[in-house]
């Protein structure tokens, strides 16, 4: 997650996949602000990144919940990160202000 300007066009490429039953796959890398992200985002992965592992993954989106108002304005992510090697999965909540960027991933597998 950054808090750059997001892009309205996806970003479209092929990369190496580490786990599953295919080596290569196709990625689509959606985006968007904080504020951009609704109810229809549960069930999507977020991108995510392990810097002791070196590794790019994704976490699942549980639930989602605004905060229009108060000390802190912004969205709340309830993900559930998946195993990345020697790591356990695990799940874990989030706060953000509205204008960082959050990154929808989706792959499919060559």
């Amino acid at each position: 997650m950054t808090t750059n300007p997001s892009s309205s066009e996806p970003e479209i490429y092929r990369t190496d996949l580490i786990d599953g039953p295919s080596t290569q796959g196709t990625v689509t890398n959606h985006r968007l602000t904080a504020n951009d992200i609704d109810e229809s985002y549960v069930g999507k992965f977020m991108g995510c990144h392990d810097d002791q592992r070196g590794v790019n993954y994704q976490a699942k989106i549980l639930k989602i919940k605004r905060w229009d108002s108060g000390p802190r304005p912004g969205l709340t992510l309830w993900v559930r990160h998946g195993q990345v090697f020697d790591r356990a999965a695990y799940d874990d909540k989030i706060h953000v202000p509205f204008d960082t960027e959050i990154e929808i991933i989706e792959i499919e597998p060559a």
